[in-house]
Formats: C-alpha cells, sequence, structure tokens
C-alpha cells in the first residue's frame, strides 16, 4: 500500500510539474501574420481610416456642432462611402505631416498641401480641388515689393515644409 500511495505521490508530482512548466511557456507568434494585398484592403477589413492633418479654418477645426472643415467633411464622406470609421492624427507640424506620410504612419494626408513639382516625386494626389496663389503680406505704410529682389532686406516669415519654402528655394537658384 505505501508503494501505491508513492506512486500516486510521483505520479501527481510529474503531471503538476509539467503542468507548472507548460504554464510559463511563452506562446511563439504566429507564423503568417496578417498580410494585406494592399492599403484599401487593410482599410476596410480593420474599419479604419487613419488620417493626418492639421488645424487649420478650412482644412480642420472644432466647431459647436463639433469638428468641421472642407478637408475633414471630405474625409468623413469617403469614410462613409468605405464604410469604416475616421482616426484623425495631428502632428506639431506641416513638416511632420509630410515626413509621417511617407512613412506610412496613416493612409494619407488632409491637410491643405499643395501639389508641387518635387512633391509630386514623393506622393500621389488626388485631382485638385481649388487652387491657390502664393502671396506676400507686407506691413501698411512701407513700399510695396513688386519683385522677389525686393524681399531681400526684408524678414520672411513661412511655414517648414510648406509649398512656400520650396517657392523661396527656387527664387535662390
Amino acid at each position: 500500500m505505501l508503494f501505491l500511495q508513492r506512486l500516486f505521490l510521483g505520479l501527481v508530482f510529474v503531471y503538476l510539474s509539467a503542468c507548472e512548466e507548460q504554464a510559463h511557456q511563452v506562446k511563439p507568434p504566429p507564423e503568417n501574420p496578417v498580410k494585406y494585398t494592399n492599403q484599401l484592403e487593410r482599410v476596410k477589413k480593420t474599419g479604419i481610416l487613419t488620417v493626418l492633418t492639421r488645424y487649420d479654418p478650412t482644412t480642420y477645426y472644432e466647431s459647436a456642432d463639433g469638428f468641421s472643415g472642407l478637408e475633414y467633411d471630405l474625409v468623413q464622406l469617403f469614410a462613409a462611402h468605405l464604410q469604416v470609421k475616421t482616426k484623425f492624427i495631428i502632428p506639431d507640424t506641416f513638416a511632420a505631416i509630410l515626413q509621417k506620410t511617407l512613412t506610412g504612419k496613416a493612409d494619407f494626408a488632409a491637410a491643405g498641401i499643395s501639389i508641387t513639382e518635387e512633391r509630386t516625386q514623393q506622393f500621389l494626389f488626388t485631382p485638385a480641388y481649388h487652387k491657390i496663389t502664393e502671396q506676400v503680406i507686407y506691413r501698411s505704410g512701407k513700399k510695396r515689393p513688386k519683385k522677389a529682389s525686393d524681399l531681400l532686406n526684408g524678414i520672411l516669415e513661412i511655414v517648414k515644409g510648406t509649398s512656400h519654402a520650396e517657392t523661396l528655394k527656387q527664387l535662390q537658384n
């Protein structure tokens, strides 16, 4: 009888040891992580359209009725067409919007981005829905600049990474 008790306790010990070891084992990652054939398929399967934007009166702003803005509204219509939800990311700088778009941190950017020759080398654009004209704003009471060389002794302020920076680079050459 003592033999059977020891055998039983030994088997229980072996069984519990095996259970203990199995409980601490880390499961290996799945061999085939989810892969999508294209970005649209990923958006539809995850149900989220991630968009980079910026606070701007014509792009994205908060009103008494919630978020609004032309590009915000266009994104919402597109998401409704795809039957997905939106997630907006607002980077600290305009240049960060372009950088994060390049590195795939979002599905696309809707931030009033001008189509320039340099940008068409890096990004795909939708057809333009409005045209902009770059303008110089000068202090009242001062002589109005008529050509780029009239700006040489002044102070110019532009937003880094915008089409205005590209224009100034072109003017320097």
